[in-house]
């Protein structure tokens, strides 16, 4: 249920949002629509018309069908199906809307073709004055605190761990730690990047391009701290709670939510900004339309232009030019990222419905799940008991399902245990050697009674 939660309040908003942001995209957007530079008059011809009614009721129907599909999850109780539901999903949200969007962009650009409607001349606009004093938001002092917080976080996290010999929490919190200073860059990234001209007048254009760029100044420096807090309050659990699984789960839940809410704040403002400006732009439509360096409307490739990053056609924010060293690398991160999604999905799947297997071979107790995990050679057991009772415990590593524990937890003022067991069960085998503790279970309560009358011969 936590899985179907957390996705409910970070994820499924963004359906929306990204709704109403690529329905506006049929209208004339700072001369733009669905992507492809348009002039007013132009939209007028009822082959436009019918094209962006079409995309309407496409992107429409779209959004009806993912809103529905995954609420699906909250009727099933795997963990490893709602999660595989939701990371579908997440792909289809990110890809499903862009095919009505970039068949529009494609019929629309046709449609200038016949028509004959194109560049006026092709000319290029720069402001020389935004050029050369610059627009810049983003400082390096505001970002001191949270950056040197973290890492000494990160450090202090790491040591504790050690100390406590548990160390996923220690390198989850040095981990995290990294992504702080990682957000300065970006911000400092993308406060280097291209002014956008939208006037003649250089003030109206150094004005426009420093209210948005301070909105992204804004929400890398919110997220620094955020990030931060999160490190100081893993660091902490570990410290003082020594209940990092639970712990550490209820943070990035937290951590998650918090960390996608600004942008929508970010997309709102964003949009007041060029609602704001609307009016004051005068650079005549259609002169420098550049229709060519953008596939679909979307992604853009342009040899000629040296920045790695452009104000982005569809919707607000900006986009990586695939021309350049940069943008390749981001955008195989994206695609890197994509096929992730379903080699986890089997791989949780294969955790959940694959069946452990408890047996005494030669004289060696073998606990085996998707590969053998445990082997145990009876002459080496100190301790064993049939327990009734799951201890309560904290996961270190490993995984935490309705019918699976696997890998390291951690009892309170007892210490560290290997796990492999149906929670589910109800008796299980304690087993303590010179150096680990034990809590296995065979697939059912008769198979784990059986290894223990073969221990006890």
């Amino acid at each position: 249920m936590v899985v179907n939660i957390i996705f409910l309040v970070t994820m499924y908003p963004v359906l929306f949002v990204l709704y109403f942001i690529l329905k506006n995209q049929g209208d004339v957007k700072n001369g733009y629509s669905v992507g492809v530079r348009m002039r007013t008059e132009w939209m007028a011809d009822e082959e436009v018309k019918r094209i962006l009614e079409t995309y309407r009721k496409e992107l429409k129907k779209q959004t009806v069908i993912l809103a529905v599909l995954p609420l699906s999850a909250f009727a099933i109780s795997y963990f490893s199906i709602q999660f595989t539901i939701w990371m579908i999903w997440t792909c289809a949200l990110i890809g499903c809307p862009m095919i009505p969007y970039i068949r529009a962009n494609r019929l629309l650009r046709a449609r200038k073709r016949e028509r004959g409607w194109g560049s006026n001349g092709g000319y290029v606009y720069a402001d020389l004055k935004g050029a050369v004093y610059g627009v810049r938001q983003v400082k390096i002092l505001p970002f001191v605190p949270p950056v040197a917080i973290s890492l000494a976080a990160g450090i202090w996290g790491l040591w504790q761990s050690v100390r406590a010999d548990i160390m996923a929490p220690g390198i989850m919190a040095a981990t995290f730690a990294m992504i702080t200073p990682a957000f300065f860059g970006v911000a400092l990234w993308m406060d280097r990047q291209k002014n956008e001209v939208i006037s003649r007048d250089s003030d109206v254009n150094i004005n426009f391009n420093r209210a948005r760029k301070r909105v992204w100044k804004n929400i890398w420096l919110f997220e620094a701290w955020l990030n931060t807090i999160f490190c100081v309050a893993v660091s902490a659990t570990l410290v003082i709670t020594k209940m990092q699984g639970a712990g550490i789960l209820v943070e990035c839940a937290i951590y998650t939510i918090a960390g996608v809410l600004p942008l929508f704040w970010a997309t709102k403002r964003l949009w007041e900004i060029n609602t704001h400006y609307k009016d004051l732009r005068d650079i005549p439509e259609g002169e420098d339309d550049g229709d060519e360096y953008w596939i679909g409307g979307i992604f853009y490739y342009n040899k000629n232009d040296r920045h790695s990053m452009v104000t982005n056609r569809a919707g607000t924010g900006t986009t990586m030019n695939l021309a350049t060293p940069g943008g390749v690398f981001i955008e195989l991160l994206g695609a890197l990222g994509l096929a992730v999604i379903p080699i986890s999905c089997v791989w949780i799947l294969l955790e959940e419905f694959t069946p452990i297997r408890l047996s005494v071979q030669d004289q060696t107790i073998v606990a085996e799940h998707l590969k053998v995990e445990y082997e145990i050679p009876l002459s080496d057991i100190l301790e064993a008991e049939l327990i009734e009772e799951r201890p309560r415990w904290s996961k270190v590593t490993g995984t935490n399902m309705d019918h699976l524990d696997k890998g390291t937890f951690h009892i309170r003022n007892v210490g560290n245990c290997e796990v492999l067991m149906d929670p589910q069960n109800e008796v299980f085998l304690r087993i303590r050697t010179a150096d680990e503790v034990y809590y296995i279970s065979a697939p059912d309560d008769e198979g784990t009674r059986e290894i223990w009358e073969e221990i006890m011969k």
